[in-house]
């Protein structure tokens, strides 16, 4: 029961809501931010294995491909195809399998992952473009 009351509304209450003619976007909004405290409220201990997990993974793959020598768009695709798992998969096997709560951690890490690499490609890509303006003759426009 504790768990049922820590975690987000379904999407079962937003269609609910839209047929009693109640206000959908305030269901949707309500939604949103409960899912966004849910994580809070259900497994924090879960959450940050499953960052430091990520993290390790893109820092690893990274290190290893530059320790190698390879060079720095290998060292990006390794860091990514380390570090990011599917998680989506983990929950799929995790409800098959084993149970909800084993599904759980495949859930919550799934949003850490695609954060986290969204954030490190926007900073690798205004990072290169950055080095390909430094590295231009004055005047002359870089290749895109």
């Amino acid at each position: 029961m504790v768990l049922v009351g820590c975690v987000s509304g379904g999407t079962a209450s937003n269609v609910i809501t839209y047929l009693a003619r109640g206000d959908t976007a305030l269901s949707i909004t309500l939604t949103f931010c409960s899912t966004l405290l849910a994580v809070a409220a259900t497994t924090p201990l879960v959450v940050l294995a499953g960052i430091l997990h990520n993290l390790g993974g893109l820092v690893c793959g990274y290190a290893l491909a530059r320790a190698f020598r390879c060079p720095p768009i290998v060292c990006r695709t390794l860091a990514i195809e380390v570090g990011m798992q599917n998680s989506g998969l983990a929950v799929a096997l995790g409800l098959k399998y084993f149970s909800a709560a084993a599904a759980l951690p495949g859930a919550l890490v799934s949003i850490w992952h695609n954060l986290s690499g969204a954030i490190l490609a926007a900073w690798w890509n205004r990072r290169q473009s950055a080095e390909k303006a430094a590295s231009s003759p004055p005047g002359e426009k870089p290749e895109e």
